[in-house]
């Protein structure tokens, strides 16, 4: 038996790395302007994206190798085009798409993914990007941030939270404006926060900082 060919694939990210990249591409609900590539219409990035990996694994010798989407999903905050209505209109199209078996043009049957992710990493670092906090379909306290159907049946509903959820006391850092000595501010931030004091200074930067317990 082959072993699989592990790809990510995030349509988010074709967004976020070009602002003028088609949105409508990035969803499952049928973009305006079908792409044409030798005769196959794409109204989708996760299609195309998928279709090149089939061409290229060919083209390579190893056409019948299968094929596993190691990270396939969509952000809720840290970015312009992170949201959970945008994360909902993501999964609502990717889950049917995935029930039907219907693959695609070049690899028709089911396609095997896996989603990222589960659980928010609220104690993960953010680099390289802003939005690697919000990834997860429930949130940091186990409670869901959308409805969804993972059966991909369209029967959307909130998937089951965690129950008996107790919270901290909602504190967060601010800087004194008078501080003299910066080296001292940094350590005393890397003390109290547990966090780098860059992270700290791209929270500030961030889009919807708020969501990350910070403000100054």
């Amino acid at each position: 038996m082959m072993t699989p060919f592990t790809v990510n694939i995030y349509p988010f990210l074709s967004l976020y790395g070009n602002d003028n990249f088609p949105i409508d591409f990035t969803f499952f609900d049928g973009a305006p302007q079908p792409v044409v590539d030798d005769g196959i219409q794409y109204t989708n990035v996760f299609n195309a994206n998928y279709n090149f990996l089939v061409s290229a694994l060919k083209a390579a010798g190893y056409g019948d190798m299968p094929i596993i989407g190691g990270e396939v999903g969509w952000p809720s905050d840290g970015d312009k085009n992170a949201n959970v209505n945008m994360a909902y209109r993501f999964y609502n199209g990717l889950l049917p798409r995935l029930a039907s078996n219907k693959g695609t043009s070049l690899r028709p049957g089911p396609i095997e993914v896996y989603l990222f992710g589960l659980i928010d990493e609220d104690a993960k670092s953010i680099a390289p990007v802003n939005f690697e906090w919000h990834c997860g379909i429930f949130r940091y306290d186990r409670q869901p941030k959308f409805a969804m159907d993972i059966s991909g049946r369209g029967q959307n509903s909130f998937l089951v939270p965690a129950q008996n959820v107790r919270y901290q006391e909602k504190k967060w850092c601010q800087f004194n404006p008078n501080v003299k000595d910066l080296n001292k501010l940094r350590e005393n931030i890397n003390y109290t926060c547990t966090f780098r004091f860059d992270m700290i200074w791209t929270l500030m930067m961030t889009p919807n900082k708020n969501k990350f317990g910070f403000r100054h």
